[in-house]
């Protein structure tokens, strides 16, 4: 309540200083503000000289306990465009916006808006996650004939989400809401390397999807659209499809079943209803991409002038996005292990959800302040010994307590990852980005997982 009460009067002292308006810098830039590393790079690559780009949280900075001071709260309401990660990571910006009266001209931009969000009651717990796919391998196909069976998301830019290899699923469907509609593609190619191209009819090569034989029935409705087909969420749970390649009419290939999560009302922003959100979605290539691209947006139109140069810069930086997209499915196909046993703190759901990874970790909350029970600590050590994991993983900048502990039990080595969130100084300072951190984790889980090809 204190902390609240002194915000606002911050927000009281400080209005009178922000109502001059939007001053940018002296070469009258668009002045940018991010609060969170990832959109911060991401708005860097986009724009580069552009704007004039400010980094809300100092480098070091535990976002998750960070509170602008008053000096910090003037440059903001001064900003043409705020970017920020939601109100599940950032609880300041909410507060900021109800009190805006004097400063109409900032935008501020919630790059959760557009992600597939996961709550605490989807975490990945207890190494399994309850919504995963249990590598069923029922649903063998039909012929031999495929090599390689491919799921796109349509919304976002044919972004490869899961594939079929060895009879059984990588990678994940995204959760959808009640009434939110997913559409999705395929790519179909043979064991000889041809593709197959769908028809927007099915009238030679279609795709169908359908319900698992004893899947949960009533919780999605599936429509079939020859080239693509849409999964809409009608009642909450979790149950089973298939997917089949048609060829003049006749099934030639059906898939193992695949996952199909139903998570509350949708209501338009992918907000959940139940349980608190997990906002390190981030960590995630393709919702990095869904970032970059409402970054893009929110600069274009702040930027009109330079409306081609940045979509130039945006489309080669989606392009890296894919390409780790594509390296981190090459790492999880090539590992011994499937299972990273974390010690630092609960924000790598995403990653290793959208990887098919088992993610073992003592804490429950999502804050870099959350405080795991012994008893998880001790669960997680026999878990170590009971499979004879050798590597542990924690994070910079998180407290290294519970992860030495660990590792003292187990004898394992840690591994250090970004969470992203942040950066070191002196890091920072270098110039290090997304990009960078994201394949330096890949490079530690290579170790961790035991990658050999």
């Amino acid at each position: 309540m204190k902390k609240l009460l002194m915000f606002f009067m911050t927000l009281t002292l400080v209005f009178s200083l922000a109502a001059c308006g939007n001053t940018g810098d002296d070469e009258g830039k668009p002045k940018v503000m991010a609060t969170l590393f990832p959109q911060y790079d991401f708005a860097r690559q986009i724009a580069g000289d552009y704007i004039d780009l400010e980094f809300v949280v100092p480098p070091g900075v535990s976002p998750h306990t960070f509170e602008p001071g008053p000096q910090r709260v003037i440059r903001i309401l001064e900003a043409d465009l705020l970017f920020y990660t939601g109100d599940a990571m950032e609880p300041w910006v909410p507060r900021l916006i109800d009190s805006d009266s004097n400063n109409s001209s900032l935008r501020m931009v919630d790059l959760s808006k557009n992600v597939s969000l996961i709550d605490d009651n989807q975490r990945i717990e207890d190494g399994h996650d309850h919504n995963d796919n249990d590598h069923n391998h029922d649903g063998e196909p039909v012929d031999d004939e495929i090599g390689e069976f491919e799921i796109l998301n349509r919304r976002n830019d044919d972004t490869k989400i899961a594939y079929v290899h060895d009879d059984h699923w990588h990678g994940n469907l995204p959760a959808i809401g009640m009434g939110e509609t997913l559409s999705l593609g395929a790519n179909i190619v043979s064991s000889d390397d041809t593709k197959r191209e769908l028809d927007p009819d099915g009238e030679h090569n279609g795709l169908v999807v359908s319900l698992h034989e004893g899947a949960r029935e009533g919780l999605v409705d599936l429509e079939s659209h020859g080239d693509h087909v849409r999964i809409t969420g009608l009642e909450e749970g979790v149950t089973q499809i298939v997917f089949s390649w048609t060829h003049d009419g006749e099934i030639r290939y059906t898939t193992p079943p695949i996952n199909v999560t139903v998570s509350g009302e949708y209501d338009g922003d992918n907000d959940h209803s139940h349980g608190v959100v997990d906002p390190h979605f981030w960590l995630d290539p393709i919702n990095a991409k869904q970032m970059v691209k409402d970054v893009r947006d929110a600069l274009i139109d702040i930027l009109p002038e330079h409306e081609d140069e940045l979509r130039a810069n945006t489309d080669a930086y989606l392009a890296e996005l894919d390409l780790l997209h594509e390296d981190y499915l090459h790492m999880r196909e090539h590992v011994e292990l499937d299972i990273v046993m974390h010690g630092g703190h609960n924000a790598f759901n995403y990653l290793m959800k959208r990887y098919d990874i088992q993610y073992v970790t003592p804490y429950r909350g999502f804050s870099t302040d959350a405080e795991p029970t012994p008893g998880a600590i001790k669960d997680m050590i026999d878990k170590m010994e009971e499979y004879g994991i050798e590597h542990l993983f924690s994070e910079k900048l998180v407290s290294e307590s519970v992860a030495n502990t660990i590792s003292e039990q187990t004898g394992a080595e840690i591994l250090y990852i970004y969470d992203a969130e942040n950066a070191p100084v002196d890091e920072f300072n270098a110039g290090i980005t997304y990009i960078d951190m994201m394949r330096h984790n890949l490079e530690q889980y290579k170790i961790g997982l035991k990658y050999n090809e």
